[in-house]
C-alpha cells in the first residue's frame, strides 16, 4: 500500500500542477487577448466555448465508465474483460463522434439568430463556433485512448499530457497574434491543433506503457454496451447538471445584459470551475484506488477514504477559496484593470462557498469509484434547474443584475454539499453526520490565523500590482502552512504523509 500511497501523491501533484499551469497561463492570457481585441469580440470566446462544450457530454459518460470497467477487470486480473470493454467503448465513441456533426452544423448557422453578437463579426463566430466544435468532437475520439493509463494509476502520465497541451495551445496563439494579426479565429484553430497534437500522443505513449490493453476488432462486444449506456447514462446526465450550473450562467449574462457584460462576467465566472476542477483532479486520484478497494470488498476503508479526502479537500480549498476572495478588488486590479474591480463582490459570491462543495466532492468521488452514480447525477441536475431559474428571478424581478446570477450559483451549491450530500452518504454509506462535520473542525480552526492576517493586509498595506501581490499571497500562505500542518491533520493524517513521502516506515495499511 505505501507505493500505492506514493503513487496517489505523485498523481495528485501532477492533476495539480496540470490546472494550475492553465489557471497561470489564463491570467497572462486573458489581458494579452484583451488589449488585442475589444471587450466585445473577446467575449466571443467564452460565450462559443459555453455553448458547443455540450457536444462532450456523451464522451463524459461513457469516458467515466469505460474507467470505471477496465479498472475493476484489470484489478481482478481480467484483461479479456477488460479489453472488451475499452475496444466497444472507444467504437463506441467513434461513432457518436461522426454524428455530432449534425448538432454542430446546426449550432454554426443558428449561432448569429440566437445570440447578440458584434457588429461585422457574425461569419468570423461562426467559423470560431465550426473549430471549436470539431475540437470537441476530436476529444470525444481521443480521451479515451487514455483510459489505460487511469486504470493503471498512471495519471502522473495523464496530466502531463495536459500541461503540454496547454503549453502548444498558448505558444500557437501568441505567435499567430504577434506574427499575423490579432483575430478570435486564431484562438479556435490552435486549440483544435494543440488537442489534435496530443490525442496522437496520448495513444502511443499508452499503448507502449500498458500493452495488454488494446484496441481490436475481436474484442468487440455489443453485449458490453448495456452496461456500458447503463453507467454513462448517469454520468452524462451528472455532466448535462454540471455544465448547466456553471456554463449557462455565461448564456444568461448574453440573453439579459449583451455581449460586453460576458466578457465582465467570464472574467471572474471562470475561477469557481478552474479551482473546483484543480481539486477535483487532486483529489479524484483515488477513484480508480475506491473501485478496486471494492472489488476486494474493503468496505470500511472506502469510509475512511471519504472522511480522510474531506479533511484533505478543506484543507486544500483554504487558499484558494478564502484568500482569493479577501483580496478579489487588488487581483482584478492587478490582473485585467481597475475597471474591473467593480466585478470583485462576484467573484467572492461565486468562490467562498466553493470550499463547502470541494469538502463534499470526496462522497461523490467514492460513489462514482463504486459504480453509485444515480444519485449525485439526479442531484446536480436538480441543483442546475433550480440555479437556472433562481438566476433569472434574482436577476430580472429581484433587481440584482448579475449579482443575482452569482448568488443562485452560491444558495445550489452550499445547499447540496452541506445537506444532500451528507444525508446521502449517511443513509448509504453508514457515515455518521456527527463524525463528518466534525472533521470540518480543525481545517476551520487552521485558517483562523490566515484570515485575521488577510483582513488586516486588505486594510493596511497596498496591494495592487503583481510584486505586491504575490508578497501579501506568500506571507497568508506561510502562516496557514504551519497549523494546516500541526492543527488541520491529525496525527495518523500526519504519519501517512511522511510515509508517502517515504521519509518514515509504513506501519499501517490505510487507504
Amino acid at each position: 500500500m505505501g507505493k500505492v500511497k506514493r503513487r496517489m501523491l505523485i498523481n495528485a501533484v501532477f492533476g495539480g500542477m496540470a490546472y494550475m499551469s492553465g489557471m497561470l497561463v489564463s491570467i497572462f492570457m486573458t489581458p494579452f487577448l484583451l488589449r488585442r481585441l475589444t471587450d466585445e469580440v473577446y467575449g466571443l470566446i467564452p460565450l462559443i466555448n459555453s455553448l458547443v462544450i455540450f457536444l462532450s457530454l456523451v464522451s463524459m459518460g461513457i469516458n467515466a465508465a469505460l474507467g470505471r470497467y477496465v479498472t475493476y477487470h484489470l484489478a481482478r486480473g481480467e484483461d479479456d474483460e477488460a479489453n472488451q470493454y475499452f475496444t466497444t467503448g472507444c467504437g463506441l465513441l467513434a461513432g457518436l463522434a461522426m454524428l455530432g456533426l449534425v448538432p454542430l452544423l446546426a449550432i454554426v448557422f443558428a449561432l448569429p439568430h440566437l445570440f447578440n453578437l458584434p457588429a461585422g463579426y457574425a461569419v468570423e463566430a461562426q467559423w470560431v463556433a465550426l473549430l471549436m466544435g470539431l475540437n470537441c468532437l476530436v476529444n470525444i475520439v481521443g480521451t479515451p485512448l487514455s483510459v489505460p493509463l487511469y486504470a493503471t494509476q498512471r495519471l502522473a502520465l495523464r496530466y502531463s499530457f495536459d500541461i503540454l497541451d496547454v503549453i502548444i495551445r498558448t505558444g500557437l496563439i501568441v505567435a499567430a497574434f504577434l506574427c499575423i494579426r490579432a483575430q478570435v479565429i486564431y484562438v479556435a484553430i490552435a486549440t483544435l491543433t494543440s488537442t489534435s497534437v496530443i490525442v496522437v500522443a496520448r495513444y502511443r505513449v499508452s499503448r507502449l506503457l500498458v500493452p495488454q490493453l488494446r484496441l481490436a476488432r475481436r474484442f468487440f462486444r455489443g453485449v458490453r454496451l448495456r452496461s456500458i449506456f447503463s453507467f454513462s447514462f448517469y454520468m452524462v446526465l451528472s455532466s448535462v447538471g454540471v455544465m448547466l450550473l456553471l456554463k449557462t450562467d455565461i448564456l444568461l449574462v448574453n440573453w439579459l445584459f449583451g455581449s460586453t457584460a460576458v466578457t465582465r462576467y467570464s472574467l471572474v465566472s471562470r475561477w469557481n470551475p478552474t479551482i473546483r476542477n484543480v481539486l477535483w483532479t487532486m483529489l479524484a486520484v483515488v477513484t480508480p484506488v475506491v473501485t478496486a478497494l471494492q472489488a476486494a470488498g474493503y468496505e470500511d476503508k472506502i469510509r475512511e477514504t471519504i472522511l480522510r479526502g474531506m479533511r484533505y479537500a478543506l484543507l486544500l480549498a483554504v487558499l484558494p477559496c478564502v484568500l482569493f476572495p479577501i483580496f478579489a478588488p487588488q487581483f482584478l486590479t492587478t490582473w485585467v484593470g481597475a475597471k474591473y474591480a467593480g466585478m470583485a463582490p462576484v467573484l467572492m459570491i461565486l468562490i467562498i462557498p466553493l470550499s463547502l462543495v470541494i469538502a463534499s466532492q470526496p462522497i461523490s468521488i467514492v460513489l462514482r469509484g463504486m459504480g453509485r452514480v444515480r444519485f449525485p447525477s439526479l442531484v446536480t441536475v436538480c441543483g442546475a434547474i433550480v440555479n437556472l431559474a433562481l438566476s433569472i428571478i434574482l436577476a430580472t424581478v429581484g433587481g440584482m443584475g448579475m449579482l443575482g446570477i452569482a448568488v443562485a450559483t452560491a444558495v445550489v451549491c452550499v445547499v447540496t454539499a452541506v445537506l444532500v450530500y451528507p444525508t446521502y452518504a449517511a443513509r448509504r454509506l453508514g457515515l455518521s453526520p456527527s463524525v463528518y462535520f466534525r472533521g470540518y473542525l480543525r481545517p476551520a480552526l487552521a485558517c483562523i490565523p490566515m484570515v485575521v492576517a488577510a483582513v488586516w493586509m486588505y486594510h493596511s498595506v497596498n496591494l495592487v500590482g503583481w510584486p505586491r501581490l504575490l508578497a501579501g499571497y506568500a506571507v497568508c500562505s506561510v502562516i496557514y502552512l504551519i497549523p494546516a500542518y500541526a492543527i488541520g491533520l491529525r496525527r495518523d493524517d500526519r504519519a501517512i504523509l511522511w510515509q508517502t513521502l517515504g521519509l518514515s516506515r509504513v506501519r499501517r495499511d490505510e487507504p
